[in-house]
């Protein structure tokens, strides 16, 4: 009868064990993945950057040739 609720402890011990492993895994997975959304927010912060940028470099550019076709003309 002791060695049953013994054998019973031991088992409920290695669960709780297992149980406990689990929970550290999925914490360190939940924290690793705030880290991916972060950078994945902050490539898509970039990227919108980089499109503003590029809108500005081609408006700039049309500004640049208006101007050389302006000297031109004179």
């Amino acid at each position: 009868m002791n060695f049953k609720i013994d054998e019973q402890i031991r088992e409920y011990n290695l669960l709780k064990d297992r149980f406990v492993d689990t929970e550290t895994e999925l914490r360190k997975l939940r924290d690793t993945l705030k880290v991916v959304q972060k950078k994945a927010s902050k490539v898509d912060e970039l990227q919108a950057q980089i499109k503003t940028l590029e809108q500005k470099n081609e408006q700039l550019k049309n500004c640049l040739n208006k101007k050389s076709a302006y000297k031109r003309k004179k």
